[in-house]
């Protein structure tokens, strides 16, 4: 069965490469510069997709409790993103 993944497309001024990062509510972003050929991101995220899909997996069994509780009772949750560079 073909693993369905769909990500946002991103273009940056200040990106000097091909940027993958998977959220923890799910989403995949590809950031990249401009002037980077469509066909050239498609490849890269066909050779990333094993691992994006184990990514997005992963966030899906993550318990969104609270991670740390600080002295001053500040607390902070489950946000952090995964990035490849």
């Amino acid at each position: 069965m073909e693993k369905e993944i769909s990500y946002q497309l991103k273009r940056s001024r200040r990106a000097k490469r091909i940027r993958l990062t998977v959220h923890c509510d799910g989403r995949v972003v590809v950031t990249t510069p401009f002037g980077i050929e469509p066909s050239i991101v498609e490849k890269f995220f066909a050779d990333k997709k094993d691992w994006v899909w184990k990514k997005v997996q992963f966030f899906k069994n993550v318990d969104r409790k609270v991670v740390r509780i600080f002295s001053d009772h500040t607390q902070f949750s489950w946000t952090n993103l995964i990035m490849v560079s």
